[in-house]
């Protein structure tokens, strides 16, 4: 499992436990992730997922 999906897992896990500071940060996350995948043009690896997370 890598970063992205562990993120998303913990996002689905606040969902449920309607942990609302922790889901806005982990959707921040996936947010940042996102754009940087759609200006590379692909998936980041991990290397390049830690970088964005920085």
């Amino acid at each position: 499992m890598n970063t992205k999906q562990r993120i998303q897992q913990a996002l689905t896990e606040a969902m449920r436990n309607r942990d609302e500071l922790r889901k806005r940060v982990l959707r921040l996350a996936l947010l940042a992730i996102k754009m940087a995948e759609v200006e590379k043009g692909g998936e980041l690896d991990e290397a390049a997922l830690a970088a964005v997370l920085q």
